[in-house]
């Protein structure tokens, strides 16, 4: 044990400052916020206290430094804070009693009354402002031992902290534990434990703090989450990419706090490299010949691995196959268990490991046109290789999907099924047409052959929970209605959407853009997409509405404006017309499968033929004027390149191509970094396009889209924009 505890260690600096600068009269004070530190500095002082004074009736301990004598006071107990006002005073008459001597004030008082009378020990330059503290351990350590360099960032670091936190000396304390006794266990300053910095050779500070930095940030998480969630500890540390067998060796129900004298930093960075590297990894959902919607719970995190999916069976169909596919790992059959299922014959899960780095997991049953509920989960050794399937299989037209599909999650409960609604609308489209039915009670039952829309308004706003049934012609379904999840996480186009690269490049995934909500869906969600996104969308909706080519304030070119004059165009065109009305998608939303893909082809083909007919040195006819026009468009007093330009979709159908081959081989695509997306834009393939008023406008790509591009009519707007 060390010769003096922390609290004593203070008061003997304390004491060496007052033998010359304490003053007869002066009234002291220093706040500590933690009462049980407050208490034990107060009893440190009465330790070596050998002399008292009597006031009022209270019989009070002293210490003596030359002439002058010290009452040192607590607040709380008999130390109220009228008391110690009536203390102060006494002190500063200079008589009776308490002349020639002086006052410190330890308390946690807010008032401005004891603070503004008082001289505080802890501010800049007192005898306990953290820096006086922090030179007083530098003097404890050994210089010549082999730790002083991390016991010097250990003082760096908790120094920055306290000013920081603007906290008091006492965030010294497990430092001064840690050091004192030449012995430095990182334990006893609230971190992790660390061999491979105490025995390793560091000689770049740099480095040590860095490590110090990364032990505290982890050491604080593990403290929070083992103090708040000791019940959730196997959930909640998964978050941290730590296993659950780590886990539970480290972090046993019956002592969850053993870990903070046991465990070792590098045995946590260890198993987090393990859990972070080469992770199983979702590649694709299908359900062959069904039609199905699958959505991801969130966008982020654990809800990232968490599927939900809506299969819909034809009427002559009385089974089903969900096909899933992951790659960068082979499957088990350990790995992958049903875990709820409402049918009494459950379904099967047969893994298919195709060789190399792909493996398949085929969830199998059968289907009775009652609503089949199922939970199916791969679940490895490693946290972050948990997937959640949330399945529901219906019969197709039994109930209104477009009601649903794009707001839903599965709950495949053991004891209740049921779909959760999200959305912030109070109505549910259930049918195609009837008349409007109003909930009036929870689990109230509707049919859908009778009304078209299921009206909760008037329940929302007398109960917190909104729950009712839909019956169809085979089963029921219950909703339960959430507020719809806020979520603007969108990157625009999806072309370039990294967190969606193992979805896109198939003819079937797209985003669609609903005109009257102002929203985009895809992945079965509703996504808001904000400001300068949601405007150009709005752009591209508009030329797609109406085929337009180009739109300028003069006029516009149509479809049928090109109809006989550049036919080979005008098929291309109205086939990528056709496609984007079938799909209900746009270029900037397309996933850029085979099929648009060659629709493309075939538009760049025809234009290029028809560009290279015109001749040099000879002024365009008004045709050829239209020709080069296509592309072009204005909005608001601002002129575009926009995603319909043919040398837009030229430069992209190839980049798509590339970044397809890239998808089937490494997947390189996903790992480039912001600055590398940002560049892949058609901005440098025309820097700057012929303006008949101003010879010239130069072309900036829009970040928040970069199938579009503004032009600007001097080079110095351009050129702000860049600085900027």
């Amino acid at each position: 044990m060390l010769e003096k505890q922390f609290e004593e260690f203070l008061v003997a600096h304390f004491n060496q400052w007052a033998t010359n600068e304490i003053k007869v009269g002066f009234r002291y004070q220093f706040t500590c916020p933690d009462a049980g530190k407050g208490y034990k500095l107060y009893q440190a002082f009465t330790k070596e206290s050998q002399t008292h004074i009597n006031v009022k009736g209270i019989n009070l301990p002293t210490l003596k430094y030359g002439d002058v004598e010290l009452i040192p006071v607590y607040e709380g107990e008999n130390f109220t804070e009228n008391y110690i006002a009536h203390l102060r005073d006494e002190v500063s008459a200079l008589e009776g009693e308490t002349k020639g001597t002086a006052l410190l004030v330890i308390h946690n008082s807010l008032l401005d009354t004891l603070k503004n009378s008082t001289e505080d020990v802890a501010q800049q330059g007192a005898v306990w402002h953290p820096q006086q503290i922090k030179q007083l351990l530098h003097g404890l350590i050994d210089q010549k031992g082999d730790l002083a360099q991390i016991s010097e960032c250990l003082l760096d670091f908790s120094f920055e902290e306290i000013l920081e936190d603007e906290a008091t000396m006492f965030g010294f304390e497990k430092l001064y534990y840690a050091i004192a006794d030449g012995d430095l266990r990182f334990e006893e300053t609230g971190r992790l434990r660390d061999e491979q910095l105490i025995k390793g050779t560091w000689d770049d500070k740099d480095a040590i703090r860095e490590r110090l930095e990364l032990n505290s940030k982890l050491s604080d998480k593990l403290d929070f989450i083992t103090h708040h969630f000791p019940n959730e500890l196997e959930d909640k540390l998964a978050a941290e990419d730590l296993g659950e067998k780590f886990v539970k060796e480290h972090f046993p129900k019956d002592d969850v706090e053993r870990y903070k004298t046991t465990l070792d930093l590098g045995e946590c960075l260890a198993e987090q490299d393990k859990n972070r590297t080469e992770l199983l990894e979702l590649e694709s959902i299908k359900a062959p010949h069904l039609e199905y919607v699958t959505k991801t719970k969130t966008e982020s995190g654990a809800g990232l691995r968490e599927n939900h999916i809506l299969l819909f069976l034809e009427a002559d169909q009385h089974a089903f196959e969900l096909d899933l596919s992951f790659i960068k790992q082979k499957l088990k059959d350990s790995y992958c268990s049903v875990q709820h299922d409402n049918y009494e014959q459950k379904a099967v899960v047969t893994i298919k490991n195709l060789g190399g780095v792909r493996s398949r997991a085929i969830v199998t049953g059968s289907f009775n046109g009652q609503a089949r509920y199922i939970a199916v989960q791969v679940k490895t050794d490693k946290p972050k290789e948990t997937h959640k399937f949330k399945i529901l299989v219906l019969r197709k037209n039994d109930f209104f999907e477009e009601g649903f599909k794009h707001n839903f999650l599965v709950e495949p409960d053991k004891k209740k099924q049921y779909i959760t609604l999200q959305t912030d609308d109070n109505s549910l489209q259930i049918a195609e047409e009837g008349n409007a039915a109003t909930v009036q009670r929870n689990e109230e039952c509707l049919n859908n052959q009778e009304f078209a829309t299921v009206d909760f308004k008037k329940l929302a706003s007398e109960s917190d929970e909104v729950c009712f049934t839909v019956e169809g012609k085979e089963t029921k379904l219950t909703f339960n209605v959430e507020g719809e999840v806020s979520t603007d996480s969108l990157s625009l186009p999806l072309l370039l959407d990294q967190g969606r690269f193992n979805h896109i490049f198939e003819d079937d995934y797209y985003g669609q853009f609903n005109r009257s909500k102002n929203k985009v869906q895809i992945d079965g969600k509703e996504i808001a997409p904000k400001a300068k996104r949601l405007t150009l969308l709005q752009y591209e909706a508009q030329l797609v509405d109406k085929s337009t080519l180009s739109k300028q304030t003069n006029g516009q070119t149509l479809l049928h404006d090109i109809e006989g004059v550049y036919n080979e165009l005008f098929l291309a065109y109205r086939d990528l017309f056709d496609y984007l009305h079938k799909t209900k998608t746009l270029i900037s939303l397309a996933g850029w499968g085979a099929e648009l893909r060659q629709i493309i082809t075939k538009i760049v083909a025809a234009y290029q033929q028809e560009i290279n007919q015109i001749p040099f040195n000879a002024p365009l006819s008004k045709a050829q004027k239209t020709l080069v026009n296509i592309g072009f468009a204005e909005f608001s007093e601002q002129e575009y390149i926009t995603p319909l330009h043919p040398l837009v979709l030229a430069y992209n159908a190839n980049l798509a191509s590339v970044l397809a081959e890239d998808k089937k081989n490494i997947g390189s695509f996903k790992k480039l970094p912001p600055v590398t997306i940002n560049r892949l834009t058609v901005q440098g393939l025309m820097p700057f396009v012929y303006d008949a008023k101003n010879d010239f406008s130069y072309n900036h790509s829009e970040k928040e889209n970069v199938f579009w591009s503004k032009l600007f009519r001097n080079k110095k707007a351009v050129m702000t924009l860049y600085v900027v």
